[in-house]
Protein backbone atom coordinates (compact mmCIF):
# COMPACT_ATOMS: atom_id res chain seq x y z
CA UNK A 1 0.00 0.00 0.00
CA UNK A 2 1.34 3.45 -0.88
CA UNK A 3 0.71 6.63 1.11
CA UNK A 4 1.73 10.23 0.47
CA UNK A 5 2.01 13.11 2.93
CA UNK A 6 3.80 16.41 3.50
CA UNK A 7 5.75 17.79 6.45
CA UNK A 8 4.92 21.48 6.24
CA UNK A 9 6.27 24.70 7.80
CA UNK A 10 3.21 24.65 10.06
CA UNK A 11 4.31 21.24 11.36
CA UNK A 12 7.79 22.65 11.92
CA UNK A 13 6.44 25.59 13.92
CA UNK A 14 4.53 23.22 16.22
CA UNK A 15 7.56 20.99 16.65
CA UNK A 16 9.72 24.00 17.53
CA UNK A 17 7.24 24.90 20.27
CA UNK A 18 7.60 21.38 21.69
CA UNK A 19 11.36 20.99 21.30
CA UNK A 20 12.51 24.50 22.28
CA UNK A 21 11.71 24.19 26.04
CA UNK A 22 13.57 20.87 26.10
CA UNK A 23 16.62 22.42 24.41
CA UNK A 24 16.55 25.45 26.73
CA UNK A 25 16.40 23.16 29.77
CA UNK A 26 19.37 21.20 28.43
CA UNK A 27 21.27 24.46 27.83
CA UNK A 28 20.52 25.63 31.39
CA UNK A 29 21.83 22.35 32.78
CA UNK A 30 25.01 22.61 30.71
CA UNK A 31 25.53 26.21 31.84
CA UNK A 32 25.07 25.21 35.48
CA UNK A 33 27.59 22.37 35.15
CA UNK A 34 30.07 24.70 33.46
CA UNK A 35 29.67 27.25 36.24
CA UNK A 36 30.23 24.56 38.87
CA UNK A 37 33.41 23.36 37.16
CA UNK A 38 34.67 26.93 36.78
CA UNK A 39 34.06 27.66 40.46
CA UNK A 40 35.76 24.41 41.48
CA UNK A 41 38.91 25.08 39.48
CA UNK A 42 39.06 28.73 40.53
CA UNK A 43 39.09 27.66 44.16
CA UNK A 44 41.61 24.89 43.56
CA UNK A 45 44.05 26.84 41.38
CA UNK A 46 44.02 30.27 43.02
CA UNK A 47 46.72 29.52 45.59
CA UNK A 48 49.05 27.45 43.32
CA UNK A 49 48.88 30.03 40.51
CA UNK A 50 49.71 32.95 42.80
CA UNK A 51 52.60 30.96 44.30
CA UNK A 52 53.89 30.15 40.84
CA UNK A 53 53.62 33.82 39.87
CA UNK A 54 55.73 34.85 42.89
CA UNK A 55 58.36 32.21 42.15
CA UNK A 56 58.62 33.26 38.49
CA UNK A 57 58.79 36.93 39.49
CA UNK A 58 61.59 36.19 41.97
CA UNK A 59 63.61 34.09 39.53
CA UNK A 60 63.14 36.64 36.74
CA UNK A 61 64.24 39.55 38.97
CA UNK A 62 67.30 37.58 40.05
CA UNK A 63 68.29 36.81 36.45
CA UNK A 64 67.84 40.33 35.07
CA UNK A 65 69.88 41.84 37.91
CA UNK A 66 73.12 40.73 36.16
CA UNK A 67 71.71 38.84 33.16
CA UNK A 68 73.87 35.86 34.00
CA UNK A 69 73.44 32.56 35.80
CA UNK A 70 76.08 31.93 38.45
CA UNK A 71 76.37 29.25 41.17
CA UNK A 72 75.72 31.89 43.82
CA UNK A 73 72.55 33.00 42.04
CA UNK A 74 71.32 29.40 41.75
CA UNK A 75 71.87 28.84 45.48
CA UNK A 76 70.12 32.11 46.29
CA UNK A 77 67.12 31.13 44.12
CA UNK A 78 66.88 27.74 45.84
CA UNK A 79 66.94 29.40 49.26
CA UNK A 80 64.32 31.91 48.05
CA UNK A 81 62.05 29.13 46.74
CA UNK A 82 62.31 27.04 49.93
CA UNK A 83 61.66 30.08 52.10
CA UNK A 84 58.73 31.21 50.01
CA UNK A 85 57.19 27.74 50.07
CA UNK A 86 57.45 27.60 53.86
CA UNK A 87 55.96 31.05 54.30
CA UNK A 88 53.24 30.33 51.74
CA UNK A 89 52.14 27.10 53.40
CA UNK A 90 51.99 28.85 56.75
CA UNK A 91 50.31 32.13 55.88
CA UNK A 92 48.68 31.87 52.42
CA UNK A 93 45.25 30.88 53.69
CA UNK A 94 45.18 34.03 55.87
CA UNK A 95 46.49 36.25 53.07
CA UNK A 96 44.11 34.88 50.45
CA UNK A 97 40.99 35.00 52.62
CA UNK A 98 39.99 38.59 51.61
CA UNK A 99 40.55 37.77 47.94
CA UNK A 100 38.43 34.62 48.22
CA UNK A 101 35.67 36.64 49.88
CA UNK A 102 35.72 39.20 47.06
CA UNK A 103 35.47 36.42 44.47
CA UNK A 104 32.56 34.80 46.35
CA UNK A 105 30.73 38.16 46.59
CA UNK A 106 31.24 38.79 42.88
CA UNK A 107 29.66 35.43 42.07
CA UNK A 108 26.53 36.33 44.01
CA UNK A 109 26.07 39.67 42.26
CA UNK A 110 23.42 39.83 39.53
CA UNK A 111 24.91 39.43 36.07
CA UNK A 112 23.61 40.43 32.68
CA UNK A 113 21.00 37.95 31.54
CA UNK A 114 21.81 36.46 28.13
CA UNK A 115 18.90 34.00 28.22
CA UNK A 116 16.89 35.89 25.59
CA UNK A 117 19.87 35.90 23.23
CA UNK A 118 20.55 32.23 23.92
CA UNK A 119 16.91 31.39 23.25
CA UNK A 120 17.02 33.14 19.86
CA UNK A 121 20.19 31.28 18.93
CA UNK A 122 18.79 27.92 20.03
CA UNK A 123 15.49 28.60 18.27
CA UNK A 124 17.33 29.35 15.02
CA UNK A 125 19.35 26.15 15.41
CA UNK A 126 16.24 24.05 16.09
CA UNK A 127 14.36 25.67 13.21
CA UNK A 128 17.21 24.96 10.81
CA UNK A 129 17.40 21.34 11.95
CA UNK A 130 13.65 20.69 11.73
CA UNK A 131 13.05 22.62 8.50
CA UNK A 132 15.35 20.16 6.72
CA UNK A 133 12.66 17.50 7.16
CA UNK A 134 9.99 19.53 5.34
CA UNK A 135 8.79 18.18 2.03
CA UNK A 136 6.74 15.49 0.29
CA UNK A 137 7.06 11.91 1.53
CA UNK A 138 6.11 8.54 0.10
CA UNK A 139 5.38 5.66 2.46
CA UNK A 140 5.23 2.07 1.19
CA UNK A 141 3.64 -0.49 3.49
CA UNK A 142 4.93 -3.85 2.28
CA UNK A 143 4.58 -7.37 3.60
CA UNK A 144 7.99 -7.47 5.30
CA UNK A 145 8.85 -3.82 5.85
CA UNK A 146 7.86 -0.19 5.58
CA UNK A 147 9.77 2.12 3.26
CA UNK A 148 9.83 5.89 3.76
CA UNK A 149 11.33 8.08 1.04
CA UNK A 150 11.50 11.73 0.06
CA UNK A 151 12.41 12.82 -3.45
CA UNK A 152 15.76 11.45 -4.58
CA UNK A 153 17.04 10.80 -1.07
CA UNK A 154 17.87 7.28 -0.03
CA UNK A 155 14.83 5.56 1.46
CA UNK A 156 14.58 4.46 5.09
CA UNK A 157 13.58 0.82 5.48
CA UNK A 158 12.29 -0.75 8.69
CA UNK A 159 11.46 -4.44 8.91
CA UNK A 160 8.27 -5.00 10.85
CA UNK A 161 9.91 -7.45 13.24
CA UNK A 162 12.65 -4.91 14.05
CA UNK A 163 10.32 -2.09 15.14
CA UNK A 164 10.62 -1.44 18.86
CA UNK A 165 8.78 1.89 19.16
CA UNK A 166 5.64 3.52 17.86
CA UNK A 167 4.73 6.68 19.75
CA UNK A 168 2.58 9.59 18.75
CA UNK A 169 2.38 13.34 19.19
CA UNK A 170 -0.24 15.76 17.91
CA UNK A 171 0.55 15.45 14.19
CA UNK A 172 2.82 12.42 13.78
CA UNK A 173 3.44 8.79 14.52
CA UNK A 174 7.07 8.22 15.49
CA UNK A 175 8.46 4.87 14.39
CA UNK A 176 11.90 3.45 15.17
CA UNK A 177 13.94 0.29 15.48
CA UNK A 178 16.76 -0.21 17.99
CA UNK A 179 19.38 1.19 15.60
CA UNK A 180 17.49 4.49 15.21
CA UNK A 181 16.88 4.76 18.94
CA UNK A 182 20.60 4.40 19.59
CA UNK A 183 21.09 7.45 17.35
CA UNK A 184 18.18 9.24 19.10
CA UNK A 185 16.19 9.35 15.86
CA UNK A 186 12.77 8.28 14.64
CA UNK A 187 10.82 8.24 11.40
CA UNK A 188 7.93 10.70 11.36
CA UNK A 189 4.69 9.68 9.66
CA UNK A 190 1.95 12.29 9.47
CA UNK A 191 -1.42 11.39 11.00
CA UNK A 192 -3.26 13.32 8.29
CA UNK A 193 -2.56 14.08 4.65
CA UNK A 194 -3.93 16.51 2.08
CA UNK A 195 -2.10 14.69 -0.71
CA UNK A 196 -4.61 11.88 -1.09
CA UNK A 197 -8.08 10.75 -0.11
CA UNK A 198 -8.34 11.07 3.71
CA UNK A 199 -10.24 7.81 4.10
CA UNK A 200 -7.68 5.88 2.05
CA UNK A 201 -4.86 7.48 4.03
CA UNK A 202 -6.39 6.52 7.37
CA UNK A 203 -6.84 2.94 6.18
CA UNK A 204 -3.14 2.91 5.34
CA UNK A 205 -2.26 4.09 8.84
CA UNK A 206 -4.50 1.42 10.32
CA UNK A 207 -2.65 -1.18 8.26
CA UNK A 208 0.67 0.19 9.51
CA UNK A 209 -0.47 -0.12 13.13
CA UNK A 210 -1.77 -3.64 12.50
CA UNK A 211 1.54 -4.80 11.05
CA UNK A 212 3.62 -3.21 13.79
CA UNK A 213 4.64 -5.61 16.59
CA UNK A 214 4.20 -2.85 19.18
CA UNK A 215 1.23 -0.69 20.02
CA UNK A 216 1.41 3.14 19.98
CA UNK A 217 3.09 4.33 23.15
CA UNK A 218 4.80 0.99 23.80
CA UNK A 219 8.58 0.59 23.74
CA UNK A 220 10.05 -2.89 23.38
CA UNK A 221 13.43 -3.29 25.07
CA UNK A 222 14.59 -6.47 23.42
CA UNK A 223 17.84 -7.51 21.75
CA UNK A 224 19.60 -4.79 19.81
CA UNK A 225 18.74 -4.82 16.11
CA UNK A 226 21.48 -4.66 13.49
CA UNK A 227 22.20 -1.15 12.15
CA UNK A 228 19.58 0.10 9.71
CA UNK A 229 20.32 1.89 6.47
CA UNK A 230 21.32 5.46 7.33
CA UNK A 231 19.04 8.04 5.80
CA UNK A 232 18.29 11.73 5.88
CA UNK A 233 14.67 10.74 6.45
CA UNK A 234 15.55 9.43 9.91
CA UNK A 235 14.88 12.73 11.63
CA UNK A 236 14.90 13.70 15.28
CA UNK A 237 11.63 13.43 17.13
CA UNK A 238 9.98 16.64 18.40
CA UNK A 239 9.94 15.21 21.94
CA UNK A 240 13.66 14.58 22.04
CA UNK A 241 13.79 10.82 21.38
Amino acid sequence: MELHFHITPEHTAKRIGILLPHEMHKHDQQSARLQQRTTYWQDRLLSPLLLLLLLVAGFTASYFAQQAITPEKVIANIIFAVGLLWVWRRYSSRWLQPLRQQIAERRTRPHKDFRAINERVIRAKVQFMLSRSEGAYRLLIEDEQLVLSRGKRRASRLAWNKIVLISQCEDFYEVADAALLRKKQVLLIAKHSDDMDPEHYQKGLELLLQKSPVAPGEIVRGPQAPPADSSHDAISSPNGI
